[in-house]
């Protein structure tokens, strides 16, 4: 039986059947992209009925809440695995390790405790299909595991951009990520990378893209704005010079003073880079608000509060905050993002609901060419300024979120579980 022989069919005889899922991700199970697509994906799997299980990676020392039924925390920084959680991005909205430095030691500690705790899990839980999130080095050890149940591994951008940045791995990832069962991803481009980075049959990668939660993301009241209406721009996600922060900060400064506007952060990083974020805003005070870690119903309730949302980042697998932000009813101004483009389409991009920004030249996949900082600052500045005379003129779509709903989780499940 497939996972869909265990849904109902209306008015047919199809009898129910609860089967077992085993999500696993390296990773936190929140605070980041993967996460919360990892947490939605059980969210709405729990609503049909389906039995299922996480193991998920925490820090001992930061060990959080889950909304999980079932599940088991591999634990870092302690006597198996002495360092921190391994980030899929080089920078974490928590304490990480770079893939870049998993190597010797590190590198045969980590395998041999995923392997064995999956393999437990496995053997205790007895799963009917398993999803692994990220193909990298995780998905790979559960790929070559001789096992009954079927894999399907998810993409989510940073697990390729880990692989252009990092030779290290790549023997062991190439030699087994191809077993899997099958793989999803978040547009048809990053379905061609995954079909040339792993020369994976194109019949066996499924798009599904990205989703929000109906619960919580929807459109407030509409506005009525006049040129003394105070327009709050926002952005919610990590603190990092990759998604673009510091230069939002200083686009914003570009324009702070010509209109009643003011810029709001939600979100949390680390390191150097999240210092120097905070330092600078910290100098248009009065102008920029700081908001930590938020949940997903706090972020909502802000975005409905706010006009405006802004995705400055480098690179994204698809940008799921903007979808919510979409559908909490934002205008939104973003970087031309391919993955994002690709998978929501013309009768979206082409809306003045969006206005983009080009892209500046950049290296190493997320990092900005010094000779472009200025150009790009300007770009952005001007798109910024765009949006907010577009709410003043009114040049939106009204019935926007009508086009938007498609993408909401509930859709998004049910077509991985029609595909399974």
């Amino acid at each position: 039986l497939s996972l869909h022989d265990a849904l109902p069919i209306c008015c047919g005889v199809r009898r129910i059947i609860i089967l077992k899922v085993l999500h696993l991700i390296s990773q936190y199970p929140s605070k980041t992209g993967s996460g919360i697509y990892l947490t939605e994906v059980y969210k709405n799997l729990k609503k049909m009925n389906f039995i299922q299980k996480v193991v998920c990676c925490m820090n001992e020392d930061d060990i959080i809440e889950t909304n999980f039924d079932d599940y088991e925390i591999i634990k870092f920084k302690t006597n198996d695995i002495p360092f921190p959680v391994v980030g899929m991005s080089d920078v974490m909205p928590y304490e990480s390790y770079l893939f870049s430095n998993l190597i010797g030691e590190s590198l045969e500690k980590y395998i041999d405790v995923f392997t064995n705790r999956i393999k437990d899990v496995i053997e205790s839980f007895n799963p009917d299909i398993i999803f692994t999130n990220h193909l990298y080095i995780m998905s790979s050890i559960v790929a070559s595991l001789e096992l009954k149940c079927k894999v399907y591994g998810f993409c989510h951008g940073t697990d390729l951009r880990q692989l252009y940045k990092n030779d290290i791995h790549k023997e062991f990832i190439y030699n087994n990520l191809p077993k899997l069962d099958g793989i999803f991803c978040l547009s048809e481009k990053q379905k061609i990378e995954i079909i040339n980075v792993f020369n994976y049959s194109p019949d066996k990668i499924h798009v599904i893209g990205g989703g929000y939660d109906i619960d919580f993301c929807y459109k407030g009241k509409d506005k009525i704005y006049n040129k003394n209406s105070k327009i709050k721009l926002i952005y919610a996600g990590k603190f990092s010079r990759s998604k673009g922060i510091i230069y939002l900060l200083k686009a914003f400064e570009k324009i702070k003073d010509k209109y009643n506007i003011e810029l709001i952060l939600a979100g949390s990083g680390t390191g150097n880079e999240f210092e120097e974020i905070i330092d600078y805003s910290n100098k248009l005070k009065g102008k920029v608000k700081l908001y930590g870690y938020m949940s997903k119903g706090e972020i909502s309730d802000l975005f409905r509060d706010c006009d405006i949302f802004v995705m400055p980042s480098f690179y994204e697998g698809l940008s799921l905050v903007t979808i919510e932000a979409l559908a909490c009813g934002l205008k939104v101004v973003m970087n031309e993002l391919e993955n994002f483009i690709d998978f929501v389409g013309k009768e979206i991009t082409e809306s003045n609901n969006i206005v983009f920004v080009k892209m500046p030249v950049l290296y190493d996949t997320d990092k900005i060419l010094e000779t472009e900082v200025e150009d790009y600052i300007n770009r952005l500045s001007l798109g910024l300024e765009k949006q907010i005379n577009n709410l003043y003129n009114y040049q939106h779509e009204k019935d926007f979120t009508a086009k938007i709903i498609k993408y909401s989780w509930k859709n998004i499940c049910n077509d991985i579980i029609n595909i399974v």
